[in-house]
This record gives structure tokens, sequence and C-alpha cells, in this order.
């Protein structure tokens, strides 16, 4: 068990060098979006969600994963050990822009596997939740 982290930032430059994709790659995977509307719709049909998706290109699929699933989960205890909270709702949802916070938070995802940003390519900070 653990909580996704994800970058704070709507910057579309920054989340695709976040994403290690090529410039302008939010831009298409949003015109694909308006053309293919379950990609996106919660009401949408799995399989037809699905099919969207398969559609995407590999710099696309990037971006859609890093918007759905952050930079990657970490567990509740190492979260609540790192920003020093015994307070279960400030696991559960938060954000820091500290930036030893930051690398601490970096350090357990790497640790668990994840290929994760340089610190300093979150300026504006990460989030949980």
């Amino acid at each position: 068990m653990g909580i996704n982290v994800y970058p704070v930032t709507k910057n579309p430059d920054q989340l695709e060098k976040l994403a290690q994709v090529p410039a302008e790659t939010i831009n298409s995977l949003r015109e694909f979006e308006k053309s293919k509307p379950a990609l996106i719709d919660p009401e949408a049909n799995s399989d037809d969600r699905y099919e969207a998706y398969c559609l995407l290109n590999k710099y696309q699929k990037q971006i859609r994963t890093l918007e759905l699933h952050g930079l990657g989960k970490i567990p509740f205890g190492d979260l609540a050990t790192i920003i020093g909270t015994e307070h279960e709702p400030d696991v559960f949802s938060g954000l820091s822009d500290e930036p030893e916070t930051i690398a601490q938070i970096l350090g357990v995802l790497r640790q668990r596997g994840y290929s994760v940003p340089d610190a300093d390519l979150l300026t504006e900070g990460v989030c949980w939740s």
C-alpha cells in the first residue's frame, strides 16, 4: 500500500521534461483526446477507453501515465516520516515545495525502482493523493 506522488505543475513544457518526451507531445495528446473522447470520459465503456489508449504513441502514453499515476507510489509510513506527521490526513493528501522534502521523496521512489526526475525539475513542488 502506498500513495501516488505527482508533480505540481500545469506547465506543458515542464510536464514534457518530467515525462522525458519530445516537445509538443502534450498538444498532440490533447488533440487526440478531442478526437477520441472515450480516453478521458469516466462514463465511457472500458473497451472503448482501452481501444483509444492503444492508439496513443509511446510518448503520449508516457504523458498520460505521468498524469494518471504520477512519479510513483511511496509507502504511507515513509511519507509520514519524511513530512514529519502523525496526523493520518496529512499522509493521504498534501503537497510540499521544500527542496529537502522533495529530494527525500524522490530518494524513496528511486529506491523502490522508479525512474525519477532530477529534483530541480520539480521547482513548483510535489503533491500526493
